[in-house]
């Protein structure tokens, strides 16, 4: 290396200040904090009945509380590769649309419901499904175990 560059180096070093080094250790940063944090527990709605039921001795039932399937079965249950044939081969690869049908599919109260729905609304719009059995049975079939 040319003398010229090792003078430079020396230069830096003198006009650049030091860096620091600081261990990374959990104690170091511990030491900083002078009070550590408390945490208050929050009641939830269900403790809250439960202890004003042990105090009135009358169980009060959650009408809101549903059980896993109840919750499960609400909503259509589609999988990846149904979900992609049936954006690609029914709906014209429009997902946005799939999107739109599933989430007005779910307002329906009956089976009966969302077929009607189907058949008069969503079809027309994609040439009745035509050619397309294999796919429909199969979205339908989706659809009525939502329902049962």
């Amino acid at each position: 290396m040319p003398r010229e560059s090792a003078r430079v180096d020396e230069l830096l070093e003198e006009i650049l200040p030091k860096k620091k080094y600081v261990k990374n250790d959990l104690e170091e940063f511990a030491s900083n904090y002078q009070k550590t944090p408390t945490f208050e527990r929050k009641e939830s709605e269900k403790e809250i009945d439960v202890s004003k039921s042990e105090t009135n001795k009358e169980p009060t039932p959650d009408p809101k509380m549903r059980s896993l399937n109840d919750n499960f079965h609400q909503t259509l249950n589609i999988g990846l590769n149904d979900r992609l044939a049936f954006i690609k081969h029914l709906f014209n690869g429009n997902s946005e649309d799939y999107t739109r049908v599933l989430s007005q599919i779910n307002t329906k109260t009956s089976y009966e419901e969302a077929q009607s729905f189907i058949k008069n609304q969503v079809k027309p719009d994609y040439n009745y499904w035509l050619n397309k059995d294999e796919y429909s049975n199969r979205f339908m079939g989706i659809i009525e175990k939502r329902f049962n």
